[in-house]
Parts: C-alpha cells; structure tokens; sequence
C-alpha cells in the first residue's frame, strides 16, 4: 500500500520481518498473555483474529541473498522501517517459488509493485 498509493486496498494482513533469533521469545509472550498463535514449518508466526491476520517472518530465511536495505516511514504517529522496493519485489519473486500453491496472490501483489517501478 505504501508504495502502491492505492488507499482502496482494504488491509486485513500485516506481514512484519523479525530475527529468527526472536521467535522463541514472542512465542512465549504469546503464550504467557494467552494469545492463540501458530508457527509455521518456515520460520513464521501467525497470528490471527476474525478477519486480521499478522505474521512474523524470519527474515533470515526469507531476505536470505536479497538487498536488505530499507526505508523509514511515519504511519499515524509510528516509525517503521519497510523493505524498499526492490527488495520486497525480489521477497516477493522468491515467495512465489516457494509458495507456488499461492501463487495467483503473489502475482497480483507483483504486477502492482512492478507498475509503480516503472
């Protein structure tokens, strides 16, 4: 949506890159605060409510070989850090190929990065 600029994209997914190093520790907190999450065979946390979901991905394992570089971004107040273009494109690339069965959602998230890279 970021760099889209298209705020008709309803946002029902949040996908957030975190150490692997991290996931132990969030899943404990999840467990100590009684969130129901689930962890997936590729390094991923998976939390979901109603309609919403957020996943944390290592982002060892799905950044491994891409450019990791990043820019800083203010949303409603809150300072992030999101992939840069190039290298959410190529996360993107890359999550096709490891997620064919998907691959219909990854093309459309692809045709429209590429859209604004041109």
């Amino acid at each position: 949506m970021f760099y889209t600029r298209d705020s008709e994209i309803e946002v029902n997914d949040l996908d957030l890159l975190i150490p692997e190093s991290a996931m132990n520790m969030l899943a404990a907190e999840f467990e100590k605060r009684k969130i129901n999450y689930e962890l997936t065979d590729h390094p991923t946390i998976k939390v979901m409510e109603e309609d919403a979901k957020v996943s944390f991905h290592s982002k060892e394992y799905f950044l491994n070989g891409l450019p990791q570089s990043s820019t800083p971004v203010n949303i409603e107040g809150g300072k992030f850090q999101i992939l840069n273009l190039e290298a959410l494109t190529r996360g993107y690339e890359t999550s096709l190929e490891l997620a064919p069965e998907r691959s219909n959602m990854y093309l459309k998230k692809l045709e429209k990065l590429r859209n604004v890279a041109t």
